[in-house]
């Protein structure tokens, strides 16, 4: 023990916390702080040091665990976010096949719905987005469940952290996993391939992300496309009955559509004033824009600004709709309209839902809208609101082209079925595992 009292003091306080004397290094940083900021201090270093000593403890149990042949996904779930939508129809068809759990994000704020796939059987809501400790929470799940293969969804903002995603990545192989990420967005610049190139398999959406991995020496990666949806039978009648809640019809009218979340990214102000340069040609040309907002702070703020352009014939819906409502809304629309801006390696899932309903549509020429090609659908510069207003003129004044182009977005999402998108899936694990089939059956015990 030192004779200087506010040394003494600091080894106190350590020593009644931790158990120990401060080192050097902490004496120098905490003796001239009074005793309930040392108190603080103390207690963050045992609890770091109590985290780091659980999470080692972990890992060596786990790494002596013989794994089962299955498989858990690592995701939100049941949530309004484009991922889980993924998820839910990827486990969905995976369910009855393998082995498949989800350890999923803790927030819910969709409700559970049959029809909507969130089904929660083999569901554990275990980690935060907001949290620092995600890293030790999936690991706790996974070791929980026992599968050998970890599938991670991943996108930008949604781990808290990309160095812990990165040591997650680690610590799971480093315990005897086998782990699969998918990237639904690869930015063009190459500095956050280090966060998941150590990964078993890296699943990309198009072939022009693995080239783009590919170039930076990323070499395994594997193309899956994006999924297609079952589509929900809803009459005709009754889909236009539902759209009459929101735009008012007559026979005759021509409807387009947009769906999807409210947001700057979408451009959602430039088509509805290609919308409304159009309407001065084409008379019977009505148009629903329906979405949520409130992912982000800037697109509550935006709604407003999309609310004035409002009339008789254009309304603007701020509601999240469910499977089933939208597919009322593609039921009963003629075409649709799809406007992103420049984006990276990603694709849109709303895409595909016009795929499943056989819907024309007009798409600029955004990387993420690579999926509806020029056979299904009239590529613009989502900026040129006059390039897209034409395009809206050729949609309305041409049946035949918006049939032909509804038969062949049908048929390309047949193509890329959830069903078809599920067997891929399956061959990558069974191929990292190195072996014929993955175990099949209910999913594991929570």
């Amino acid at each position: 023990m030192t004779n200087d009292p506010r040394s003494a003091m600091v080894d106190q306080i350590f020593l009644s916390i931790l158990g120990r004397n401060a080192t050097p290094t902490e004496m120098s940083l905490n003796r001239l702080l009074g005793p309930d900021i040392i108190r603080d201090v103390a207690n963050t270093i045992l609890y770091e040091d109590s985290s780091k000593y659980n999470e080692l403890k972990l890992m060596d149990d786990t790494s002596r665990v013989e794994k089962k042949k299955g498989v858990t996904i690592v995701s939100p779930y049941n949530k309004k976010c484009g991922i889980s939508t993924y998820t839910e129809n990827l486990f969905r068809h995976l369910k009855g096949k393998i082995a498949i759990n989800i350890a999923s994000e803790i927030t819910r704020d969709r409700g559970i719905n049959p029809e909507d796939n969130s089904d929660e059987n083999g569901v554990a809501n275990c980690w935060s987005c907001f949290s620092d400790d995600f890293n030790f929470k999936i690991l706790e799940q996974v070791t929980k469940f026992g599968n050998k293969v970890v599938h991670i969804q991943h996108e930008f903002g949604l781990y808290k952290n990309n160095d812990l995603l990165r040591r997650l990545i680690s610590n799971l192989k480093r315990c005897g996993f086998r782990v699969v990420i998918t990237l639904h967005t690869v930015f063009n610049e190459s500095v956050f391939d280090r966060y998941y190139s150590h990964a078993d398999v890296i699943v990309v959406h198009s072939e022009f992300a693995a080239v783009r991995l590919y170039a930076k020496g990323v070499n395994n990666v594997t193309v899956i496309k994006h999924g297609t949806y079952d589509p929900i039978n809803v009459g005709k009648i009754d889909s236009i009955e539902f759209v009459e809640q929101f735009i008012k019809m007559e026979p005759g009218d021509i409807l387009g559509c947009s769906v999807g979340f409210i947001t700057k990214d979408k451009l959602q102000e430039e088509t509805l004033r290609a919308v409304k340069l159009a309407q001065n040609k084409v008379k019977n040309l009505k148009f629903l824009l329906i979405g949520s907002t409130g992912r982000r702070e800037y697109d509550s703020d935006y709604f407003p600004l999309l609310k004035a352009l409002e009339s008789d014939s254009i309304k603007v819906v701020n509601k999240y709709i469910s499977d089933r409502e939208v597919a009322m809304v593609l039921t009963a629309s003629d075409f649709a309209i799809m406007n992103y801006h420049q984006t990276h390696h990603s694709t849109s899932g709303a895409s595909h839902l016009l795929m499943a309903y056989g819907v024309p549509s007009i798409s600029s020429t955004s990387k993420i809208l690579d999926d509806l090609d020029s056979g299904m659908s009239i590529k613009v510069d989502g900026g040129r609101i006059d390039k897209i207003s034409e395009a809206i003129i050729q949609m309305c004044n041409n049946e035949d082209m918006r049939f032909n182009m509804g038969e062949i977005a049908r048929l390309k999402g047949l193509q890329t079925s959830w069903e078809i998108s599920a067997k891929n899936h399956i061959k990558v694990y069974e191929s990292i595992l190195d072996i014929d089939s993955l175990d099949t059956g209910k999913s594991n015990a929570n």
